[in-house]
């Protein structure tokens, strides 16, 4: 594999939302034990039912292995006056619902209660902006010897407050990365403006490889978001470089998210 310059890469990706158109800090990390903290992460999909995870931080020098929650009560409401109490699945790492499918332009209301506390969220689903087409874009062989997807699609004109949110699969597959988001707001662009958003795919684990090659079957997902779940993407998407937690949509003092979102996908095969 030729050099990939990981960096120049992402510069392009972040100016090409709308495509067309020195100084140090020292970072002082405190690695001592932290006090546990709940992990919540929950979506509805639109035609699709409820799903919410829940899980425990540990110390520093603990184990990575968050053990999922098996004993919250979790329930999830809609601007509707439906509610549902979530049941915990047989492989015990989602709670689901069984009765509130996601539907576009309505709102739904999660609640989580734990060891005598209650975390809140709130989250209206967008309606679906589709995805028009995939493409891939060649960089310059300085930077990159294969190219990047990049998708297009029309964000709704005379609407404001959309967001987007990429997730990349490779013959089926789910690449590991933070999942690229975009919105006319971030860009400063009005909105009804033609997007085309290139997909950083970088290799994986440190690996020389090409992440994909000729003919393998490339999958785009394209959630349409709101804000709330939007800023915790975008924060963690930035994550390097704020080394601060992605802000919580979700009061009472957890981490992660609540997003209820509308869904498109198309796929490619890839070819250059």
């Amino acid at each position: 594999m030729k050099k990939l310059n990981k960096y120049i890469i992402i510069l392009f990706a972040a100016i090409s939302s709308v495509f067309v158109t020195s100084c140090e800090k020292e970072i002082d990390l405190d690695l001592r034990t932290a006090a546990p903290r709940l992990v919540i992460e929950g979506k509805i999909q639109e035609y699709s039912y409820a799903k919410v995870k829940v899980s425990k931080t540990k110390g520093y020098y603990e184990s990575n292995n968050f053990p999922n929650i098996e004993d919250a009560v979790i329930t999830i409401s809609n601007d509707q006056g439906e509610e549902e109490t979530l049941q915990l699945a047989p492989d015990k790492e989602w709670y689901t619902g069984r009765s509130i499918i996601g539907t576009a332009g309505h709102t739904y209301y999660l609640n989580v209660s734990y060891e005598g506390k209650e975390y809140t969220s709130t989250s209206k689903m967008p309606p679906l902006v589709p995805i028009d087409s995939i493409t891939f874009f060649n960089f310059p062989e300085s930077v990159s010897s294969y190219p990047f997807p990049l998708v297009h699609f029309m964000d709704p004109p005379g609407k404001v407050n959309h967001y987007y949110r990429h997730i990349i699969y490779i013959n089926g597959r789910r690449v590991k990365m933070n999942d690229p988001v975009t919105s006319p707001e971030e860009r400063n662009e009005l909105d009804g403006t033609y997007f085309h958003r290139v997909i950083p795919v970088f290799p994986e684990n440190g690996s020389n490889d090409d992440p994909f090659e000729k003919g393998d079957l490339i999958e785009i997902e394209q959630y349409c978001i709101d804000k709330g779940a939007y800023k915790f993407f975008k924060d963690l998407e930035d994550i390097e470089n704020s080394m601060v937690n992605p802000e919580s949509n979700i009061t009472g003092g957890s981490l992660g998210y609540f997003s209820a979102y509308s869904i498109d996908y198309q796929s490619i095969v890839a070819e250059w």
